[in-house]
């Protein structure tokens, strides 16, 4: 794996998208403590607050469901913690854990556009 440089200071606002092969692409977008996630193929945009644990850990508090075309379930009590594992040249590794079930996910994120 490689070291995670002061790096992850550089991802707490920028674009980003999340490629899955069945939910299509999620771009998202960190700035000013607020993620917004966009989801065109489930017809989805939620808001989360974001709250830094430490220099690679988040947490992202549900705040606002813009738009939720097909009526998925979004849940009020769903908080995820995501910590940044690895960063590449333009990709890097979360790893996403959901607090209600303590499930956790591992996604590669693609970097779109860095902050200035």
């Amino acid at each position: 794996m490689a070291q995670l440089p002061s790096g992850c200071v550089s991802l707490k606002e920028g674009k980003f998208e999340i490629h899955d092969k069945v939910n299509g692409v999620s771009v998202i977008t960190r700035k000013g403590g607020v993620q917004r996630e966009e989801n065109e193929k489930l017809g989805v945009v939620v808001e989360y607050l974001t709250e830094w644990l430490d220099e690679c850990t988040f947490r992202l508090v549900p705040f606002k469901v813009v738009r939720n075309d097909n009526n998925l379930d979004m849940d009020g009590d769903l908080k995820l913690e995501v910590e940044i594992v690895e960063i590449r040249e333009d990709t890097y590794v979360q790893i996403t854990t959901s607090w209600v079930t303590g499930q956790n996910e591992t996604e590669e994120v693609k970097i779109i556009k860095p902050p200035r």
